[in-house]
């Protein structure tokens, strides 16, 4: 799962706790469903006073385009992992960045998941179309 290390905030009441995400990967997927950021990064997240999800989060890497992924964490989803299907620890965060766009970021063990699906062709089901009488 992504590490949570560094942690810089200074323990008081009111205090912003920062701590650094290793993201290995993350993928980052805009409002549109498209893939704005895929990639190793480490993130910068500065928890809100008082909540244990909400916060700010911002890549220290840019995609190629020069676009640095960042947005205030709104909620997360930590889905259970299960070790016997070979799955990582991870976890899915989404938000809003300050033009309030919203993006879904895919962190660790989920985003390598949402990678491979995204890689693997889709079947299509087959269809029996009945002949008609």
């Amino acid at each position: 799962m992504f590490r949570e290390f560094f942690g810089r905030g200074s323990g008081s009441p009111g205090s912003r706790e920062v701590l650094i995400w290793h993201c290995r990967p993350l993928l980052v997927i805009d409002q549109d469903g498209l893939i704005a950021f895929a990639g190793d990064a480490d993130v910068e997240f500065t928890r809100e006073v008082g909540d244990a999800v909400r916060g700010h989060a911002k890549s220290e890497v840019a995609s190629p385009e020069g676009w640095f992924p960042e947005m205030d964490v709104l909620s997360e989803i930590v889905p259970p992992n299960d070790f016997r299907l070979g799955r990582r620890d991870g976890k899915i965060v989404f938000g809003r960045d300050a033009e309030g766009f919203e993006f879904t970021w895919y962190i660790d063990g989920q985003a390598t998941q949402m990678l491979r699906d995204l890689d693997s062709p889709q079947e299509e089901p087959e269809v029996e179309v009945s002949p008609e009488a």
